[in-house]
C-alpha cells in the first residue's frame, strides 16, 4: 500500500460517523419497541419510527461534536472598532487583571453559537483588559474589523513583567506593513512595542 494514509484514516473517520448514526437509530427504536410493547401495531410503529429518527437525530449531532468541532462550537468572534485614522500595524489586547475595563461576551452557549464581543480599540492600539474571557486560548479567534475586513494574522502568549500583563494577543491590521516580529511570540519585543505606544498617550 502506498500513500500517506490519509485515505485510510478517512475510511475510519467514515466508518466511525456511520456508525454512530446506526447506533442511535438503533438503541432509541429498540427503546421505542420496549416502550409499546402491548400497544396496538400501528401506534407501535409510529413511535418505534419517531423514536428511531429522534436516535439518528442525536448520532448526527454526535457526529458534529466529534469530528466537527468548528461548526459544532465555532470560534469566539471579536469586532475591533478604531477611532478616524488609526495607523498602528498591530492592536494589542493585554490581560490585566488590576485593569478595570472588562469583555462582554454575549452568546456561544449553545451549539452551532459563536460568543461575540466588541472592544472599542484606543489611537494607541493597546487595550487592557481584566480578563480575556471566551478568547483566552483560542488560537481560531475570529476578528472583524469595523469595515468588515477579517484580520490576516494573530498572535499571543503569556505576558512578562516587561509589559505588567499576564497574557498578550497581538492582532494584524488590515493592509499594514508586516508587523514581523510581533507575531512571532517574542516577548521582549512585544513588550517593547507595548510600552513605545503606551507612551504616546
Amino acid at each position: 500500500m502506498g500513500g500517506d494514509g490519509a485515505g485510510g484514516l478517512a475510511m475510519a473517520i467514515a466508518i466511525a460517523m456511520v456508525l454512530m448514526l446506526l447506533g442511535g437509530l438503533a438503541l432509541f427504536a429498540f427503546a421505542g419497541r420496549a416502550l409499546t410493547r402491548g400497544s396496538s401495531p400501528s401506534r407501535r410503529l409510529l413511535v418505534t419510527t419517531l423514536m428511531a429518527v429522534v436516535g439518528v437525530g442525536l448520532g448526527w449531532l454526535l457526529v458534529m461534536a466529534t469530528f466537527y468541532e468548528s461548526s459544532w462550537s465555532p470560534p469566539p468572534r471579536l469586532q475591533l472598532v478604531t477611532p478616524p485614522g488609526f495607523g498602528a500595524p498591530v492592536v494589542a489586547i493585554l490581560q490585566d487583571r488590576r485593569a478595570p475595563r472588562t469583555v462582554e461576551w454575549r452568546g456561544g452557549g449553545l451549539p452551532f453559537s459563536a460568543a461575540t464581543a466588541r472592544i472599542d480599540v484606543p489611537p494607541t492600539g493597546i487595550v487592557r483588559v481584566a480578563s480575556f474571557g471566551a478568547m483566552a486560548g483560542r488560537g481560531d479567534l475570529e476578528v472583524i474589523w469595523a469595515d468588515g475586513r477579517r484580520s490576516p494574522g494573530a498572535g499571543g502568549g503569556p505576558g512578562s513583567p516587561a509589559m505588567d500583563a499576564d497574557a498578550y494577543i497581538v492582532i494584524e491590521r488590515p493592509g499594514a506593513q508586516s508587523p514581523g516580529v510581533l507575531l512571532t511570540g517574542d516577548v521582549a519585543d512585544v513588550a517593547a512595542y507595548v510600552r513605545g505606544r503606551e507612551q504616546r498617550r
